[in-house]
């Protein structure tokens, strides 16, 4: 659990959480909760397969720190898309 928690605290990992929480934010406003949810998983899943064949290579600690800030985005928008 160690090794994860220091993962996620690379530049890198910050980056993904920030971005993808930013992405659904404002696909929020713009679509519906699902579409917004899936669309941006997808994207999050399409930079790691771009990586994969031109970067650094695929990495899951990339999609577990885009999936927290999907998370975060979601706790966040809940209380607006409740009402």
């Amino acid at each position: 659990m160690s090794h994860f928690l220091d993962k996620m605290w690379e530049y890198d990992k910050r980056q993904h959480f920030c971005y993808s929480l930013a992405i659904l934010l404002l696909l929020l406003f713009l679509l519906s909760w699902p579409v917004a949810l899936i669309s941006t998983v997808i994207i999050g899943l399409l930079k790691e397969i771009w990586d994969h064949y031109c970067g650094s290579g695929f990495c899951w600690y990339d999609m577990a720190a885009n999936g927290l800030g999907i998370m975060l985005g979601m706790l966040l928008a809940l209380p607006v898309m409740l009402k």
